[in-house]
């Protein structure tokens, strides 16, 4: 914002998550889950879910979960490119394979549930709760997950470790919930019914086989049998309420407007702020 930019934000306030917030950019906030990638080594198969709400569908690679070793270049990394679902592993600096989405599949400032799963013979990503169309970049060795990375010693949420040197990279902008990871493939017919119960609240939650569960309730608690409370990263908080105006609103994406020409519409589920950048 240039100073005397005059903005609106009008945004629903319905569906509302707790969250994770975490504002991107090489700020090291993210949260960390050392244990999770140290267990996550010992997968042949599995499973990782979340809700993540995205501000900028074009910023650059956003990492919502990642996995990574602080002396060797191998990591697993579960990502939003540039708009696009895509996931990575990297064994002893190469890239078995790289999975990614032919297309966007999200809206800016909507949440969407994301999952990825590796069935011991090739990763799948799916969006709110369906199998998207996606290519498989790399496919030096499909069927690589965590018992191919054997140095694992770093785990985050919202951002990435790939380096080899324990640095964090990749942060992620935007708000991430219910994070999820299984040491088990689910099938399709359980992804979407996890999606139906983090996403819209409907059947029963699916513990089996769980290891880690972040809700971000109030707090960085691992609820799943790991029990691998997270640390909070630079400026990585929680918030109780993370819906469309306040994505809006924390990350500044309003439209300009000539100051004499604003027309506020308001109900009750909508929320509204005017701004003036005065310096």
């Amino acid at each position: 914002m240039a100073t005397t930019d005059q903005y609106t934000v009008i945004g629903s306030l319905f569906p509302v998550r707790p969250a994770l917030r975490v504002i991107g950019g090489a700020t090291d906030c993210a949260v960390q889950a050392d244990a999770a990638g140290v267990a996550f080594k010992a997968d042949a198969a599995g499973t990782i879910t979340a809700n993540v709400m995205i501000p900028v569908l074009t910023a650059t690679t956003g990492c919502v979960v990642g996995f990574g070793d602080d002396n060797v270049v191998e990591y697993l990394q579960f990502s939003i490119d540039a708009g696009l679902l895509t996931a990575k592993l990297y064994d002893a600096t190469a890239n078995d394979w790289t999975v990614q989405a032919d297309s966007i599949e999200f809206t800016a400032h909507k949440w969407h549930h994301i999952a990825l799963v590796q069935d011991a013979l090739a990763p799948v990503l799916y969006v709110d709760g369906v199998k998207i169309a996606q290519t498989m970049d790399v496919s030096t060795d499909t069927t690589e997950w965590g018992t191919a990375l054997g140095g694992l010693d770093k785990g985050f949420i919202g951002c990435a470790n790939k380096a080899g040197d324990g640095s964090e990279t990749e942060e992620f902008a935007g708000y991430i919930s219910d994070v999820r990871v299984y040491d088990a493939a689910k099938t399709a017919a359980e992804v979407e019914a996890i999606y139906k119960y983090d996403a819209l609240g409907e059947g029963s939650e699916d513990t089996t086989d769980q290891r880690n569960h972040w809700k971000f309730e109030v707090d960085l608690l691992d609820s799943g049998t790991g029990a691998d409370n997270g640390t909070a990263v630079g400026g990585a908080i929680v918030v109780d309420a993370a819906n469309e105006f306040a994505s809006k609103l924390t990350f500044l994406n309003g439209v300009a407007v000539v100051g004499d020409k604003v027309k506020i519409s308001i109900s009750d589920n909508l929320g509204f702020a005017y701004i003036i950048q005065a310096a």
